[in-house]
């Protein structure tokens, strides 16, 4: 077998994991109305500035979306992580103008510890007391819960050792692999769109509102304050 041969052989291996995934994964409807949520924001939000960072950060879901159906988990959970990290980073740029240049032309690093910093982070009582006080009671458990899924994903971005014992050097269907991609995706889904909400709600026109609204009560009619925000009534109220 030449080189030729074996790139074609694996090639083909992966297209047959892809069938088989696409039928097993029964959250795909999940990932493509993320993705489509995520562009209604971009349409969205008044600034221009973060909208790119999103948009990559929306390609980077849909590349580990691929990767997941292919059978490459590693890959597939080192680009949700860079989505989860890019979407925070896009949040904290608008904040920080300066940061965001120097990050833009290379000078300043996107790190984890800095944009979600329990105090001057992007899930901070500080950036909700200015964005969406009213939010403010719930930013604390939705930053712990970014810490610990970017935690679990960094494991196979860094390949711990734990992470090879569940991801054998095979290509093949790895059914816990994707259970474990489904329950973090879900987590972040509803992370970002809290963090966006917490952002952005208060500084978009009342009449564009309603191209996220629908998106936002899927994920987040839990929170009284959002569900109030959108006219919505309060229990006990």
């Amino acid at each position: 077998m030449n080189a030729k041969e074996y790139y074609k052989t694996i090639s083909e291996a992966t297209h047959t994991i892809f069938e088989v995934s696409v039928n097993h994964c029964n959250f795909l409807g999940k990932l493509y109305d993320y993705s489509a949520s995520i562009q209604e924001w971009m349409d969205v939000i008044p600034s221009s500035q973060e909208k790119q960072m999103i948009d990559y950060s929306l390609e980077q879901v849909e590349f580990s979306c691929l990767s997941l159906l292919s059978g490459m988990y590693r890959q597939s959970f080192a680009s949700l992580r860079l989505s989860l990290e890019l979407l925070f980073g896009s949040v904290y740029f608008s904040a920080y103008r300066l940061e965001y240049l120097e990050w833009k032309n290379g000078s300043r690093d996107l790190k984890w510890q800095t944009i979600n910093d329990e105090n001057n982070g992007v899930l901070s009582q500080r950036f909700s007391n200015v964005f969406f006080p009213e939010l403010s009671t719930h930013i604390n458990a939705h930053r712990n819960t970014a810490n610990s899924v970017y935690r679990e994903l960094s494991e196979f971005v860094h390949g711990n050792y734990s992470t090879w014992n569940r991801e054998k050097p095979s290509l093949s269907v790895n059914e816990n692999l994707i259970e474990q991609y489904r329950q973090r995706f879900q987590l972040i889904s509803s992370t970002c769109h809290f963090l966006l909400s917490m952002r952005y709600l208060k500084e978009i026109e009342p009449q564009r509102l309603h191209k996220i609204e629908v998106h936002v009560m899927d994920e987040l009619q839990y929170i009284p304050e959002i569900r109030l925000f959108f006219g919505g009534a309060v229990e006990g109220k």
